[in-house]
């Protein structure tokens, strides 16, 4: 049938008389842009061995890559024990050495020793729910690969922002890119949570990484460790001040009010302990941030949690409750496993503290981070003294800080515990 158009619809009927365009396939895309991809290995100079693989892609025709920081975490961290080289799609190796990194949002920049013939661009438009996006990496060292999946936005309520990607990221696709049909990079794979939940690092934040390191003003740091600790010290200053000029939410358990949603990048849950065969009750609520900053395999920073327990009972007498009481307050302080190699052991202080007319004991631990100048872990815990038949007991964990924060957020924190308001 033949389509006629009245002369105010011509653009909308030219635009349904247009053929479809064609869909870009995945095998279109790995044959056009698969060769900008390289593995990433770590090699264990004792042993002239690999000791963990990722992913990369040139961003640059000077033979700059991008990865993941924890994919080449161990070179940085122990330079005369680890190096990195890249094997291309030729089957090439050749060494590379790590320029710059941004270790909160998991970046890293490699360089290449030869230029490339070309390289990729980043994004700039905005995406919309749904758009197809091919994720390129090397997946449990099993050769190249190209997986397709859907952009489903940013992650809500993150404290760092990630792409969530519908898609199968592996381990050892961290680092790749995830591209277009038009070959324009809009993250780059990090992680995954299984069952095709996939996420990916935005791709402004590796532009702006590149951008820098390219900039005529930029010096690779003699110590890319220095480079790690002030970025961690950076952030974590600014999300103490961000956290420490607002007033704490509070959630109501039982005769308390305590510190509850402290801002959209926490998620808090509550559960209960009532079991005949126990003569008490627990209630709790715990709240996290959802996000860490890796560190290395066995440290990670940059995260708050605490939980709230109430405890009573009706049956037991007093000098048994106190027991139970005292057993559950020095039980687990929640510390954060760490390597030895890293942190200093735990130093603790206790002492009872009356405030909003209760009493407290209080216990308040911190360690130090030993290459990371600065930074420390600490765990607050609070134990309310008012009743023989019933208490609040309340864990704070704060996970690479400056001692100062540390010290004025738990002050802030123990200040949020008190009666509830009649």
């Amino acid at each position: 049938m033949r389509l006629q158009c009245a002369t105010a619809a011509l653009l909308v009927c030219l635009a349904l008389a247009a053929p479809a365009a064609a869909t870009l396939q995945a095998d279109e895309v790995f044959e056009r842009y698969g060769h900008l991809v390289v593995q990433v290995r770590i090699i264990d100079k004792a042993s002239g061995e690999k000791s963990a693989l990722g992913t990369g892609f040139y961003a640059d025709a000077g033979g700059t890559l991008v990865t993941n920081y924890h994919v080449v975490a161990d070179v940085v961290l122990h330079p005369d024990d680890y190096l990195a080289e890249i094997v291309d799609a030729a089957g090439n190796s050749v060494a590379v050495e790590v320029l710059n990194l941004d270790v909160v949002h998991d970046l890293a920049i490699l360089k290449a020793p030869e230029p490339v013939a070309e390289a990729f661009d980043f994004a700039t438009q905005s995406l919309v729910k749904g758009t197809r996006v091919f994720s390129l990496g090397n997946p449990y060292d099993l050769g190249s690969s190209i997986v397709e999946g859907t952009y489903n936005g940013l992650l809500e309520n993150t404290l760092y922002e990630k792409i969530h990607y519908t898609g199968a990221i592996n381990s050892g696709m961290s680092g790749g890119p995830a591209v277009l049909g038009t070959g324009q990079v809009v993250g780059v794979n990090v992680s995954t949570s299984g069952d095709e939940i996939s996420f990916l690092v935005p791709a402004k934040y590796a532009a702006r990484l590149v951008r820098q390191t390219l900039s005529p003003e930029f010096v690779r740091p003699d110590d890319l460790v220095e480079l790690l600790r002030a970025q961690l010290l950076a952030n974590q200053d600014t999300l103490m001040q961000r956290l420490l000029q607002q007033t704490f939410e509070r959630v109501t358990l039982g005769e308390y009010r305590l510190p509850g949603k402290l801002a959209p990048f926490f998620s808090c849950w509550g559960s209960s302990t009532r079991k005949r065969e126990f003569p008490y009750e627990i209630v709790s609520h715990e709240c996290s941030t959802e996000d860490e900053i890796y560190v290395d395999e066995e440290h990670a920073a940059g995260s708050i949690d605490f939980q709230h327990n109430l405890i009573s009972s009706s049956e037991l007498n007093p000098l048994r409750f106190f027991a139970l009481y005292e057993a559950s307050f020095a039980d687990d302080y929640s510390f954060p496993e760490s390597s030895s190699d890293q942190v200093s052991r735990f130093e603790c202080v206790s002492d009872f503290v009356g405030h909003a007319q209760s009493n407290f004991k209080v216990a308040f631990c911190v360690r130090a981070y030993k290459r990371l100048l600065g930074l420390y872990d600490a765990v607050l815990k609070v134990a309310s003294l008012n009743s023989n038949r019933d208490g609040v007991q309340s864990t704070l964990v704060l996970s690479g800080v400056s001692y100062e924060n540390a010290d004025r957020f738990a002050r802030r924190y123990l200040e949020s515990i008190g009666w509830r308001e009649p």
